[in-house]
């Protein structure tokens, strides 16, 4: 499935495929079902069968032609469940978007990048090196990496955020949420981005 995106003031009254749409395609493609379990099943018992009736090199054509065939659905069914996402992006967008990117590029060039999950406010500060909270930090750090979303193909460099339970692809009209191998779509309106510096004691070394 292609779709065509076409974003900007230059085709402001050019018709574009909804986000809805466009996701539920997605999902519908990457969950087909496959019959590779069945081919090599049938396969096998087919040979089994002949073996018995001392043909074996029949058998050993049966399992030739069952393995060609079941490469072959098999890359049909890759390629099947591959969306296909083609921007056009007029000046506008295009420089909006390359904000974004070059924000993902500068930071994937820190050090390390640990989610917060969870922070407590701490009454007696003199007890706790004079922290005002106590923060607990995920257990693995976040990528930040640049690469095509599962599943779908773009004509794009698509930047994401990895945070373990779910990833975060930034497309240039949405993001994009990959979780348990389904994905939702979240406008970047209802994202809210804000910088701060903050001094923090550790108890333990971060690894």
């Amino acid at each position: 499935m292609r779709f065509e995106i076409k974003l900007g003031k230059a085709y402001a009254g050019t018709t574009r495929p909804k986000i809805a749409e466009v996701v539920s395609e997605i999902n519908n493609r990457i969950h087909q079902p496959s019959y590779l379990r069945w081919v090599i099943g049938l396969t096998a018992a087919l040979a089994v069968a002949i073996i018995v009736l001392h043909q074996p090199w029949v058998a050993l054509g049966t399992m030739t032609v069952g393995s060609g065939v079941g490469w072959k659905l098999e890359t049909d069914r890759k390629r099947n469940r591959t969306t296909i996402l083609n921007y056009s992006l007029s000046e506008d967008i295009r420089v909006r978007f390359s904000t974004i990117q070059k924000a993902c590029q500068l930071l994937s060039q820190s050090e390390k990048i640990w989610l917060e999950s969870t922070r407590k406010v701490v009454n007696d500060q003199q007890r706790n090196a004079g922290a005002s909270h106590v923060i607990n930090l995920s257990k693995t750090p976040v990528k930040v990496q640049c690469g095509q979303p599962p599943f779908i193909s773009t004509n794009l460099e698509v930047w994401s955020i990895d945070i373990g339970v779910l990833v975060l692809f930034f497309l240039p009209d949405y993001i994009l949420i990959w979780r348990r191998n389904i994905y939702s779509a979240m406008s970047y309106s209802a994202l809210s981005l804000s910088c701060d510096r903050q001094q923090i004691n550790t108890a333990n070394e971060i690894p």
